[in-house]
């Protein structure tokens, strides 16, 4: 009966992160199910609490628990309105101590095999569509401007969307971004330190590949460096690898239009690929911000939602916008109380997710926050994380 509980208990942790994660099915509902996920992991876990030293695990944590609740879900509410996520993301926090290390890992490796399927699915009609002839689109056109925030019309060919442009077309999978699927491969990839032995990580990484997003490159390479940086040969090796890994992605998308454009370019200019991802009204409006007494606060979601010309783009300014430097210094906070470690595995990860947050402001989404608590506790039992 234990090992069923644990594997419940694990089920739940992999659902809530993939399906925090947009897929085109479950866009308008992914939240009330997100919800009612975290109500069922709460129905199972409260259980725990008449042992001592959960009970004492949880209070440990408490301060930094009880900052989280103050500041993001009443402080933030009260600038800005309320946002049913920021609660979820505190009961996350709340029980997470309940969790076992074990639940952790098998919930990581549940998620690791999941997305490998999802990719491998919608991998090969793609290239199909995309390389060799157009596949009829059977789920018809999907308009996705509101919940964007910019006017895009998708292209439903049920196994994998597609956002069509003259030139640019990149890996959606299931996601409503390539950067999506991007972020979230190289997180699992660095959580399974990029072992390719197992063929589930070849996978994401072919997946991330075409996504062609510079958050995975970037993410995918600093991880490589990270996990080795220990080990001299270990390093060597992986940069021989990743050279040849570029040398054959170049020679054979060398005259692929969204190679060049969104990677190559993007690269040869890295300042100028973050400044497009912002529009001109966030800019302007960013430099009046922060030289306000409201970047203390900042002004709540609210306010950004009544500027509609502010919606544009991905980046980390959103974050101060909405919640300020106390709310950034309070993120901060919550994950460093997370590290278990002061080893490279686990520094490494924090680096990750504050790199990432440069590009994808979802610091305190509750699937990230779950994510992170996974892959920690994973690499607390798992074997291979133990020559740090």
């Amino acid at each position: 009966m234990g090992k069923k509980k644990e594997f419940r208990v694990s089920l739940l942790l992999a659902l809530i992160v993939l399906i925090s994660n947009p897929v085109w099915f479950l866009w308008n509902i992914r939240f009330y199910i997100v919800a009612f996920l975290v109500f069922l992991l709460v129905v199972f876990l409260l259980p725990r609490l008449g042992r001592g030293d959960n009970f004492l695990a949880i209070f440990r944590k408490i301060s930094i628990t009880f900052l989280f609740f103050v500041y993001f879900v009443i402080i933030s509410s009260l600038i800005g309105g309320f946002q049913l996520y920021v609660l979820i993301s505190f009961v996350i926090l709340l029980l997470y101590p309940l969790i076992k290390d074990k639940e952790k890992e098998i919930a990581l490796k549940m998620i690791t095999k999941m997305l490998a399927v999802i990719v491998f699915v919608s991998f090969i009609p793609w290239v199909v569509n995309t390389f060799i002839i157009q596949l009829p689109m059977l789920g018809g056109y999907i308009e996705y401007y509101d919940t964007k925030g910019m006017d895009s019309v998708i292209e439903n060919y049920i196994l994998f969307i597609q956002i069509k442009h003259d030139f640019l077309i990149r890996f959606y999978s299931i996601f409503d971004e390539p950067g999506t699927l991007g972020t979230l491969s190289a997180f699992i990839l660095y959580a399974n330190r990029f072992d390719f032995r197992q063929k589930q990580n070849i996978i994401i990484l072919i997946g991330g590949c075409f996504t062609f997003s510079m958050a995975f490159y970037i993410l995918v390479l600093l991880g490589l460096l990270i996990v080795n940086l220990n080990r001299f040969k270990r390093i060597v090796v992986s940069i021989i690898y990743v050279i040849l890994f570029v040398i054959f992605m170049f020679l054979v998308l060398e005259n692929n239009e969204t190679f060049k454009t969104v990677i190559i370019d993007r690269f040869q200019n890295v300042n100028s690929s973050l400044e497009n991802r912002e529009s001109f009204y966030l800019n302007y409006f960013y430099d009046y911000f922060v030289n306000s007494s409201e970047i203390w606060f900042g002004v709540g979601r609210d306010f950004i939602l009544s500027k509609n010309s502010l919606l544009a783009g991905q980046s980390y300014k959103f974050f101060i916008i909405e919640f300020g430097l106390f709310g950034f210094l309070c993120a901060v906070i919550t994950y460093l109380s997370m590290v278990k470690k002061i080893n490279l595995f686990q520094l490494g990860l924090f680096i990750l997710f504050f790199v990432s947050f440069i590009q994808r402001p979802f610091l305190i989404q509750p699937w990230q926050i779950l994510l992170f608590i996974l892959i920690i506790g994973s690499s607390e039992i798992n074997k291979n994380f133990k020559h740090d």
